[in-house]
């Protein structure tokens, strides 16, 4: 092996690390984008939940609410019970 053999493996060999480093760095901006991903879709996730739990929550208290004129009969008829005994 000459010396100009020695001297294109260095430069190969060179040329293989800077690709192995830009190789790794991308690797790791993937691996912190897709960890940014698993937390904002649990967020989302998180969030979906407490929404359900509200609408659930809110359909049992307005399932269990009455109307306005329900609740003026109901005073009526109380009121009548007090005013007439």
């Amino acid at each position: 092996m000459n010396l100009i053999d020695i001297f294109h493996e260095d430069i190969v060999l060179e040329r293989a690390k800077v690709e192995l480093r830009v190789g790794i760095a991308s690797a790791i901006r993937d691996l912190a984008i897709n960890n940014k991903y698993s937390d904002i879709s649990k967020g989302i996730e998180d969030k979906n939940s407490v929404i359900f739990a509200l609408k659930r929550n809110i359909k049992s208290v307005e399932e269990g609410l009455t109307g306005l004129e329900d609740v003026v009969n109901n005073l009526s008829t109380l009121f009548n019970k007090i005013h007439f005994k």
